[in-house]
């Protein structure tokens, strides 16, 4: 009599039959490859996009409270979710808020990071946080330019015409040996400054027909220019009235006997 021999198979992945820890037909179960969107699941191990919802594999999103699809952590990352906060995983700087992305981590910017981020309004400079701009660079108010000129959102290099004090500027578009004289009441750092000539306690100060300074209207220091007293022989001088002589000649009192040789 022969002997009948009977052997049972044990389930394999690629047997094209859901059988074993099996949740869909050769994949899921811990032991075969995870299984593809819309095929059965129990947990989220099952599935390639590691979402089982109602027993069945879904395709990834950017709310599915899970790192799947091409996100770097969860549910942010990769191109196609929002960037990651400071702190979670990512890959290149466009994963991150913040655009900085070190040692596969989201960092918060800071004024070094050569990126454009934070409150920043160009590369690492301005935004109230960061260093002012230099000229050419972007800004949104003149706070973010070392010279004090935004426009047309582009920091602007200082002139005398801006209305800022800015530049070499020791007031408002004067002083500062490149732009206008500063008028009385403004501030000052030299004599120079000032249409006076006088820089006291760095302000531009009235002048006077004492202040020992050739200024105002005067025609030479403190004498001249018909508010202050005439001049002596040798001063300088624009009109006759300007000399106590009242002789001016080529700009200079001269004395009463040159006025005689002259008629």
């Amino acid at each position: 009599m022969l002997k009948t021999t009977s052997s049972i198979l044990a389930p394999i992945c690629t047997d094209k039959t859901l059988n074993g820890p099996e949740t869909d037909e050769d994949c899921g179960g811990g032991l075969c490859p995870k299984c593809e969107d819309g095929l059965k699941c129990q947990v989220k191990n099952d599935c390639i996009s590691d979402v089982c919802a109602a027993g069945t594999c879904q395709a990834p999103i950017c709310t599915d409270k899970t790192l799947n699809g091409q996100e770097t952590d969860e549910d942010c990352g990769g191109g196609l979710c929002p960037k990651c906060e400071d702190g979670l995983k990512c890959q290149v700087k466009n994963d991150c808020i913040s655009d900085v992305c070190a040692g596969g981590i989201c960092q918060a910017p800071i004024c070094t990071d050569k990126t454009l981020n934070g409150q920043e309004t160009d590369e690492d400079c301005g935004g109230g946080l960061c260093p002012k701009c230099e000229d050419g660079l972007k800004c949104q108010g003149k706070n973010d330019c070392i010279s004090d000129v935004c426009g047309e959102g582009i920091c602007q290099a200082p002139i005398c015409t801006d209305s800022t004090q800015n530049g070499v500027e020791t007031d408002e578009d004067c002083g500062g040996g490149l732009c206008p004289k500063c008028a009385d009441g403004l501030k000052c750092k030299v004599s120079n400054d000032c249409m006076s000539d006088i820089c006291i306690d760095d302000i531009c100060q009235v002048g006077t027909c004492e202040d020992g300074v050739t200024n105002e209207l005067e025609s030479d220091k403190d004498c001249g220019g018909g508010f202050c007293p005439k001049c002596q022989d040798g001063a300088n001088c624009k009109v006759n009235n300007d000399c106590i002589s009242d002789v001016c000649d080529e700009g200079t009192c001269q004395s009463i006997s040159v006025k005689e040789n002259i008629q």
